[in-house]
């Protein structure tokens, strides 16, 4: 068999990514790891970890020593940058399909999900632990039935301050979805809670994004799919301090300018969510539906939230359907558009707010449209204003590369 050369395949990519991008813009790109689709694995389409050491840690959702997908771990050195399959999922009870992005606690144990596998074959909840020989090893915490307990989760997970994961996943007592906490019983076992199942008339449906949790312990979170009263919501899960949860719905989008389909998480600045969604804002781009946008939402003062798009995606070099925005310390906003199938630029993008409140789009990084989702997984920034992505399908073998966006 004809050996492939990858490392050079690797450097001519990188040369070609930096020329565009360094024409498309002023910021400085390279592309840090081109996967081959074999054992390091193929189409990473999740945030990364980004750890104090300065290592990225991520999933890939194919690939691997048995095409199950790996979890990944990117390392800088003087050389460039080393990857290393921390995990390749052998598939059945031991997952298939990881989506989610990884999570770290603070003995340096791996969590995520997978979308199928499991005892039930309807995804599961993991725990990668590193032992002293260096080989890490796949905890099954736990396997959804795809009954009343979920489903198929895909939208990651978030800890409390007291060790327990929440998340959400489809299926459930309705089939429209669930939020979920899993809580450690002492003895390497873990509990699993339905907190709330979506039900019909206006509670949204299919939740999904990463839920954000502020520091009264409370989880908010959006559903995507539209309904027949609502395009998608945010909610609210609350402690009622007797052991249960409350869920409100603290915004139904209506579509028109503004906005419906929110198809990520949320984030929480202060007192303020932000998020995106994927249709709505200006309405004269991809009539009459819109080309989405970047939303926030307050709480007015009595007891409801008012909700602004804050910056509408208009298409073409603009940029169209964002997918997720994150924030710096100086509470600028970063994301990526989509831009297919309409022909609109796929593009890395910075909100600043100047002081008439008003935010201006800096395009930090764009890339040719092919009809490829190009930008895939959402981004993660350092503390010297590096942004780090994953694209899901580029590179010679379509199995997806991992980025880097320098100031």
């Amino acid at each position: 068999m004809r050996q492939r050369n990858y490392p050079v395949i690797r450097l001519m990519l990188s040369f070609l990514f930096i020329f565009f991008s360094n024409f498309a813009s002023a910021q400085s790109v390279s592309i840090l790891y081109t996967f081959t689709g074999e054992q390091d694995g193929a189409n990473p389409t999740s945030p990364l970890l980004l750890t104090h050491a300065g290592s990225l840690i991520g999933a890939a959702q194919g690939g691997g020593g048995n095409g199950n997908g790996t979890v990944f771990q990117l390392t800088p050195g003087a050389r460039g940058w080393t990857l290393n399959v921390l995990h390749s999922f052998l598939g059945h009870t031991d997952g298939v399909l990881p989506n989610g992005p990884i999570i770290r606690d603070r003995q340096g144990n791996l969590y995520g999900t997978t979308f199928k596998g499991g005892a039930f074959g309807q995804g599961e909840v993991f725990e990668l632990t590193r032992g002293s020989d260096g080989t890490w090893t796949n905890n099954i915490l736990y396997s959804f039935t795809g009954g009343d307990d979920g489903g198929e989760p895909a939208s990651g997970l978030v800890f409390d301050k007291h060790g327990n994961l929440f998340g959400t996943a489809g299926n459930g007592k309705y089939e429209r979805g669930v939020v979920f906490e899993l809580s450690p019983n002492g003895d390497g076992t873990w509990t699993e809670s339905v907190l709330h199942a979506f039900m019909p008339l206006g509670d949204g449906k299919n939740p999904g994004g990463r839920l954000v949790l502020d520091r009264a312990g409370n989880l908010y979170g959006v559903t995507v799919v539209a309904t027949d009263s609502n395009q998608g919501i945010v909610f609210r899960l609350s402690p009622d301090g007797s052991g249960g949860w409350t869920e409100s719905v603290i915004y139904s989008f209506q579509g028109g300018s503004g906005g419906g389909e929110p198809t990520s998480g949320l984030i929480l600045a202060g007192n303020t969510l932000y998020g995106t969604t994927f249709i709505g804002g200006d309405l004269s781009c991809n009539p009459p539906n819109g080309c989405g946008g970047v939303f926030q939402l307050r709480p007015n003062g009595s007891g409801g939230w008012n909700e602004e798009v804050i910056f509408p995606f208009s298409g073409g070099a603009n940029g169209a359907f964002p997918r997720g925005v994150i924030a710096d310390s100086s509470g600028n906003l970063y994301g990526e558009t989509v831009g297919t199938p309409f022909g609109d630029a796929n593009l890395v993008f910075e909100l600043v707010k100047g002081s008439n409140e008003q935010w201006t789009e800096k395009v930090l990084y764009t890339v040719a449209t092919d009809g490829k989702d190009f930008l895939s997984g959402g981004l993660v920034l350092d503390s010297s204003g590096n942004l780090f992505g994953t694209t899901g399908t580029e590179g010679p073998q379509l199995a997806g590369t991992v980025f880097e966006v320098m100031p």
